[in-house]
């Protein structure tokens, strides 16, 4: 019982990694891991660790599907030759010292 609560705890401490969408699902899952491993018996051993592997997957896959997702992002390019690209620090300023920022133009 002990080595499956080592496991959880584990699991649990990846869970941030993993993406937002995903954590929600993992974590009701541990949740309801969690609760029967106290009332275990021999033959759930078995199947609690098997649920406990799976999930840990799981975890495995979303925390490298949120890396890839931030190594593929692109790069922001600003095309200079538009005359918006001239105020640029200004709209970047404006948005991050105001709730609404209406651009025209």
């Amino acid at each position: 019982m002990s080595q499956q609560i080592n496991i959880i705890k584990k699991i649990e401490y990846g869970l941030p990694k993993a993406l937002g969408a995903d954590r929600y699902a993992l974590k009701r899952e541990i949740i309801r891991i969690r609760k029967s491993v106290p009332r275990s018996n021999d033959s759930s051993r078995g199947r609690i660790e098997k649920k406990l592997f799976h999930l840990e997957k799981q975890i495995q896959a979303s925390v490298k599907k949120k890396i890839r997702r931030k190594e593929n992002l692109p790069e922001i390019i600003y095309n200079e030759s538009l005359p918006i690209s001239a105020k640029k620090e200004d709209i970047i300023r404006a948005i991050s010292e105001n709730r609404v920022v209406i651009i025209s133009g």
